[in-house]
């Protein structure tokens, strides 16, 4: 998020340990997105990161707290100090057992401002739409989707333009065929109508380790992607590289590293290998994920210390995992 000249960047973080717990909501700052400084923590323990937004000359954070259903917002003047209200700006549907309820995404369109929530009830995962005048005070519209294929929750999801595309980005519980999943096709204002409505949703990213993705823009106002990579078995994670979003020359969104980070792409990396019609991905002798393909794809990646990020066939399809 672009506030004031520089990049504003929120995430969830353990300020005790690099392990998952003690959750808070980091901020850190940036004038390209690559070299980033820590801010210290905005809000916590029990706070969950959501989205924000800038209008009107402030910059507004939209989360949930632990334990509370209910959508939280905290305003800041100076994208430093930030006043959070007790109360919730946005409560679930009165109808409706909801045993979850987050993840919220902000954006404008029109004269009016939405959001979407991510949600769970009976065993079905939803998304929710709300709307707004003034950011502050929401009422709630109608279930943007409820489908039990994606398991009994949904997470992270977001709806927003890419050139004259609307794009619908979510998270499911189940891999089908992968968790993070992206739809194209027209938002309305009440409804998404999507390009293909009998299959709407595509994989775009097929590494395991792979969730949460947030959108935002740059100061070109081109579409940036940053998700969280976390390991299970280590109980631990970090971000992925900032990736621009974008639509290939099929039409379909594609995801590259932004601009600033294209000449640490590599063609050749020790940690991946394409041999007989299967992409293989190993650490110390150990084989992290492989996946057959048809022909041998057009590779680009990126290398971080306890990460590998893959970009295959100028972004057609990603695959992100931890090195461990």
């Amino acid at each position: 998020m672009s506030f004031e000249g520089r990049y504003h960047l929120f995430y969830s973080t353990n300020p005790d340990s690099d392990r998952y717990g003690n959750i808070c909501t980091g901020h850190a700052v940036s004038d390209d997105m690559i070299d980033w400084e820590e801010q210290g923590i905005v809000s916590g323990p029990g706070v969950y990161a959501g989205s924000a937004i800038v209008s009107g000359g402030m910059l507004r954070l939209f989360y949930t707290k632990d334990g509370e259903a209910g959508i939280y917002e905290a305003v800041s003047d100076d994208g430093s100090v930030f006043a959070q209200p007790a109360s919730p700006v946005a409560l679930p549907p009165e109808e409706g057992d909801y045993q979850s309820f987050g993840d919220p995404f902000v954006f404008e369109y029109g004269s009016k401002f939405y959001m979407t929530v991510g949600a769970g009830a009976e065993g079905v995962a939803k998304v929710l739409l709300y709307e707004s005048d003034d950011l502050s005070k929401w009422s709630y519209k109608s279930e943007l989707l409820s489908d039990s294929r994606f398991g009994s929750s949904i997470e992270s999801p977001s709806i927003f333009r890419l050139e004259d595309t609307w794009v619908f980005m979510i998270q499911g519980q189940k891999h089908v065929p992968s968790r993070v999943l992206i739809a194209c096709g027209t938002f309305d204002g009440e409804r998404f109508l999507y390009d293909d409505p009998s299959d709407p949703f595509k994989s775009l990213e097929t590494g395991t380790e792979f969730f949460n993705p947030v959108p935002g823009e740059d100061e070109d106002g081109n579409v940036v992607v940053i998700a969280w990579l976390f390991s299970g078995r280590l109980g631990r994670g970090m971000l992925t590289v900032p990736r621009e979003m974008f639509l290939d020359f099929n039409g379909k969104p594609a995801l590259m590293p932004v601009r600033d980070l294209m000449p640490a792409l590599k063609t050749e990396s020790r940690f991946v290998d394409y041999d007989k019609g299967m992409l293989r991905v190993s650490f110390e002798g150990r084989t992290l994920f492989t996946k057959q393909y048809r022909s041998e794809p057009d590779i680009g990646v990126i290398e971080d210390t306890e990460t590998v990020e893959i970009f295959l066939d100028g972004g057609t399809e990603n695959i992100s995992l931890i090195l461990c």
